[in-house]
Order: C-alpha cells, then sequence, then structure tokens
C-alpha cells in the first residue's frame, strides 16, 4: 500500500506541474493525431482510427490504465481534421480524461518531393482525484495501517476542468525513388498553461511540453522498408529520450508483418511485433522496467495493443 501511495502522490505532483511529465505511449509512431496536431489528416486515403491501451505496474497494488481513441481524415488536398479521446486512470485513485480536436493544413505544394504542414488542437481536459483510493502517512499506527484513521487533508474540489491547447509543426522528404525520406516534427503542448488546483488558493500552472520526432524511412527493396528514429519529451527540467527502430516486411499485397525496439532511456527496454492484414494493422508492445521501480516490479513494466484501421485509398 505504501508503494501505491507514492505512485499516486508521483502522478498529483505530475499534474500539479511540478518536475514531471505528461502520460505518454511506447507506440507513439501510432498515435500521430495524438503525438503532433500537424499530422492531422495528412494521409491519402478515406479516414483513419487507432485505438492504443497501456496497462502498466500490473503487480503493484492497482491497475494503471491508460487509454486513447483518435480519427482523422483529410478535408481536401490541403486540410485535414480529427481529435481524440484520452483516458489515464491511476488504481482508481487519479483520472485524466481528454477530448481534443485537431486540425491541420499542408504548406507545401501537394505531390511536392518535400512535404510541410502546421496544425493546432484546441479541447479540455478533467482532472478527478478521489482521495479514498489514497493512503496517507497519518493513518499509518506504528506499522499498521488503519483506514478508519481521518487522513487530515481537505479538498476543496475533486474534479477540475482546464482548456487544452497545442501546436505543432511536420516536415518529410517524399521522394519515393529514394532509399532514405527523413522525416521530423516538433510540438507544444498546454501552450496556454493552464491553472490545476484541488485545493487552496494559490494554483499552479500545467507547465508546457514539448517534443519532437525525428527518423527517417529507409525503404531496402520493395518489401522490406526499415524506420529509424527517436522522440524527445522536455517538460520543466524532465527529460525522456526514447530512441530505436522499426520495421517492416510485406509478405504479400495484404499481409505485412512489424518488428521493432525502442530505448526508453532510464526507463525501459521496449519489444513490439505486429502485423496488418488488408486495412487492419495489430501491434504489440511489451515494456521491461529498468528503472529504480524495477526493485518493486521485477521488471515488469507495460504491455500496449494498438489497433488502425485505415480504408482504401479514395
Amino acid at each position: 500500500m505504501k508503494i501505491k501511495a507514492l505512485l499516486i502522490l508521483f502522478i498529483i505532483i505530475a499534474i500539479s506541474g511540478v518536475k514531471a511529465q505528461d502520460i505518454h505511449f511506447s507506440q507513439f509512431y501510432n498515435g500521430s493525431v495524438y503525438y503532433n496536431p500537424a499530422a492531422t489528416g495528412m494521409i491519402k486515403d478515406n479516414y483513419r482510427v487507432t485505438a492504443q491501451s497501456r496497462s502498466q505496474w500490473g503487480n503493484l497494488s492497482g491497475k494503471y490504465l491508460t487509454s486513447l481513441l483518435s480519427f482523422d481524415m483529410p478535408y481536401n488536398d490541403r486540410m485535414g481534421f480529427g481529435g481524440y479521446i484520452v483516458s489515464d486512470d491511476a488504481s482508481r485513485a487519479l483520472n485524466v480524461f481528454k477530448f481534443v480536436l485537431s486540425g491541420a493544413y499542408q504548406i507545401t505544394t501537394p505531390n511536392e518531393k518535400h512535404f510541410l504542414s502546421g496544425g493546432v488542437q484546441l479541447g479540455f481536459v478533467s482532472i478527478s482525484l478521489n482521495p479514498d483510493e489514497l493512503v496517507f502517512d497519518n493513518q499509518w499506527v506504528v506499522d499498521n495501517f488503519d483506514s478508519d484513521v481521518p487522513n487530515g487533508e481537505t479538498l476543496d474540489r475533486r474534479t477540475v476542468y482546464a482548456p487544452e491547447a497545442n501546436l505543432g509543426i511536420y516536415y518529410k522528404f517524399l521522394n519515393n525513388g529514394k532509399m532514405f525520406r527523413p522525416y521530423i516534427s516538433f510540438s507544444i503542448y498546454h501552450a496556454t498553461m493552464p491553472k490545476i488546483n484541488f485545493a487552496g488558493d494559490n494554483p499552479r500552472r500545467w507547465p508546457m511540453r514539448f517534443q519532437s520526432i525525428l527518423g527517417s524511412d529507409i525503404q531496402v527493396n520493395d518489401q522490406l522498408l526499415i524506420v529509424p528514429g527517436a522522440l524527445w519529451m522536455m517538460q520543466e527540467n524532465v527529460m525522456e529520450i526514447t530512441p530505436g527502430f522499426r520495421g517492416s516486411y510485406s509478405i504479400n499485397d495484404k499481409v505485412d508483418l512489424y518488428l521493432g525496439t525502442y530505448f526508453r532511456m532510464d526507463d525501459a527496454l521496449i519489444i513490439m511485433l505486429g502485423t496488418k492484414y488488408k486495412n487492419l494493422s495489430f501491434m504489440l508492445s511489451y515494456d521491461y522496467n529498468i528503472s529504480d521501480l524495477a526493485y518493486y516490479t521485477n521488471g515488469k513494466g507495460a504491455i500496449e495493443l494498438s489497433v488502425t484501421f485505415i480504408p482504401k485509398t479514395r
């Protein structure tokens, strides 16, 4: 129970804007709308639907589950729109819910070798705290926990709401005749730095998160594609770097196989495998924990599943 209290406290600190980061997915390359507004609808298909679910630290007290559902589609040759819903539940003690609408515009002329787009997102965030699921120091009597002892804490509210505003830009070299097609994106989250406050008259501002994803498509041959890349995130003075690569091998015009590995520095080794059948892609990844938390988790990190549906090209 002490472990649960520490984890919940860490998450509360993150929400309060004190030297911590937002939620993340290991399969960041599948959440295009979530990870960069400028990628919204920048596809040549009718639309794209992606569902992701991440379950972590299951062998600790409680379950930590993060779910994402996103949708995007092109409006015309230059514009795209969409949005996403995110729910992040920390052992029923803390829930962060986001509803965000997203739009993007292609800056360069369509069908050129260089692709450049910009995007913006607007929405709201709901943060709910359930103190009945928390453990407080003064409820420990010697070495025994007594839930009947008052926790001594006073909350002015259990749920707070805040606006969400994100910005992004995306570049990619599109010449299909070349073996290397590099790309880079940069995005800013919580651009308005909304105030978050559960108690008292001194609210904290949610710090902005800066994020970049860079890499390159390497078309080895007609069947094999390799994509090395890295995710970088910075929020206040906390930084996350996740380098790695993934690859896809086309067996025929209906079936592709996926395999990849990433390393979230000082946190986890990530292994991913998956397949694509016609219009459906499935990916499964596992995080092997190597941080200080590994002592309590025995290395067990997170299991993540994503499903993407893209119908046939118009």
